[in-house]
This record gives structure tokens, C-alpha cells and sequence, in this order.
């Protein structure tokens, strides 16, 4: 096969196209347009139930301190030894908690856990943004427990608004920007789903309202259980009546005992709660 006069076959079709060039079949299609149906449902919620689904450990916290906090009691939960936290302001919130770590890149195949910030959070995916300019390219990836703190007003709806936001923050974006959903996982191998062979086995993240606190005065916990079944129909049930809901698992968190919790708005709790009564879960 002479590849000199394949390639000159496959230029010459390039250059008839240019020359003659068609109708767009598509006149009516926008670029600008949003990919999804718009929605008036919270941000918080959205991301809640997809970072769940996900395998996301999430967690809405008011502050800094809570955090802190949950950092300790998770650390002696999980007697973890080796944290690696590279950046300044994290860095100093764990020193603040005497919660020993390092910052030093240099640790990495030693480390437990590996804690960063993030760029912006991705409600509909369940995602968050990391970025070589502010956080370690290294850490979420090496990392086989990543930590993330994020604040309520990172929350972007889609990643179009998410990039939106990164291209007003930075004239020219960073050389790198991952996007993470959930734990690191593949099927590369006999279609089996494997957690944790590319990136963490363990993703949380936790979302703090700051200033904002509407997000966690807008819903109240109506309902708890350490039975993911029960659960599941109180959700399941409270749906069928159009009533928006997402959970907080605390069996597994910086509370180290606990259940997973039931949330809906405020406005929701005496109707939902009459729900769950008729139906013998409360």
C-alpha cells in the first residue's frame, strides 16, 4: 500500500470539502444554550445526592472548626499516621488542632491520607475541581484516603458554569485541572469494577456554609437510621410526594458513631414527618 498516495487521497477530499462547502444541516443548533433542563432545586442537594451515589463521603459543616474537628476524631478513628496537606492555609488549620502531618511532596508513597482544597464543586456530577495552580497535582492521585474542604459558594450547577467560573478567575487557566467524582476506580480488567486502583480509595469531601448558612438552615433531619433499607423507602417515599430530600451518613465520619440522617427543607418537615408516621417509619 503506497502511503504517499493515501495521504494525498485523504488531503485532496480535505481540500474539495473546503472548497465546496455545504448548507449546515444544523441552523437551529445552539452552543450557547444549557445542556440540562434548568432547575430550582438547591445546589447542595443536587450535589449531596450525586456525590453519594458516587461513593462520596459528603459532609455540610458551619466552619473551619468543624472541620477540625471531624480531622481529629477521624484520625483517631482510623489511627491514621502519615497525613500530607501541602497547602498554607490547611496546613495551618491542622497545625492550629495539633494534628500531626506533612508538607512535603517528598512523603507521598508513605502517606494515609492526603487533604486539599478544591476549585469549584460540580453539583450535577457530584464532582470537584482541583488544579495544579492551587492544589498538588500529586496528592489526589497518589492519596489512598483524599480529604477535600470546599465552601457552599464553590458550588457551580454544571461544568459549564464551573469552567465559566475558572476562566473569570484565572486569564489563563492552569496547566492542569482534574475533575474527580467519587473514589478512583476501573473495569479495565475483565469488565470488573475495581475501587481504587486509579486515584483513592476513600473520596471525602466536606462542604462548608461559612457566612452563607442558609444552606443548612434551609433543611432540618426529620428522620435517622443505621439501616440503609429504611432509609432508602423514607427517601423513596417522600419523593412520590414531591418532596425533595438528601442524606448525611455519620455512621462513618468524624462523629465515629452514629446514623445516616434524612434531610428536607423546612418548610417540607410537618408533611414529610406525617409521611413517615403513616407509613410506621417514625
Amino acid at each position: 500500500m503506497d502511503e504517499r498516495t493515501n495521504k494525498e487521497k485523504v488531503l485532496k477530499k480535505i481540500r474539495d470539502s473546503l472548497i465546496s462547502k455545504t448548507d449546515n444541516p444544523y441552523p437551529k443548533l445552539s452552543f450557547d444554550a444549557p445542556v440540562f433542563h434548568q432547575t430550582d432545586e438547591d445546589p447542595v442537594l443536587i450535589f449531596a445526592d450525586k456525590a453519594e451515589a458516587a461513593g462520596t463521603k459528603f459532609f455540610l459543616i458551619d466552619s473551619e472548626l468543624d472541620f477540625m474537628e471531624a480531622m481529629v476524631n477521624l484520625g483517631m478513628q482510623y489511627k491514621w499516621k502519615n497525613i500530607l496537606c501541602v497547602e498554607d492555609g490547611l496546613s495551618n488549620l491542622l497545625t492550629e488542632c495539633e494534628l500531626p502531618h506533612s508538607i512535603d511532596t517528598a512523603d507521598l508513597q508513605s502517606m494515609d491520607v492526603g487533604i486539599s482544597s478544591c476549585e469549584c464543586i460540580i453539583a450535577r456530577t457530584g464532582s470537584i475541581i482541583v488544579s495544579s495552580r492551587e492544589q498538588s497535582r500529586s496528592v489526589p492521585a497518589y492519596a489512598p484516603v483524599h480529604i477535600v474542604l470546599g465552601k457552599a459558594s464553590q458550588i457551580a450547577l454544571d461544568l459549564k458554569d464551573g469552567f465559566s467560573w475558572l476562566r473569570h478567575k484565572y486569564p489563563k487557566l492552569p496547566s492542569s485541572l482534574n475533575i474527580i467524582t467519587g473514589p478512583g476506580r476501573t473495569a479495565d480488567i475483565n469488565g470488573e469494577l475495581v475501587i481504587g486502583a486509579h486515584g483513592p480509595l476513600q473520596l471525602y469531601v466536606f462542604v462548608m456554609t461559612g457566612d452563607n448558612k442558609s444552606a443548612n438552615k434551609d433543611f432540618e433531619c426529620i428522620f435517622s437510621s443505621n439501616r440503609p433499607l429504611e432509609i432508602e423507602a423514607a427517601k423513596a417515599l417522600l419523593a412520590e410526594s414531591g418532596i425533595e430530600s438528601f442524606t448525611i451518613n455519620k455512621s462513618d465520619s468524624s462523629y465515629i458513631f452514629g446514623d445516616t440522617e434524612l434531610y428536607v427543607r423546612s418548610a417540607d418537615v410537618l408533611k414529610a414527618q406525617a409521611i413517615l408516621v403513616k407509613n410506621d417509619l417514625l
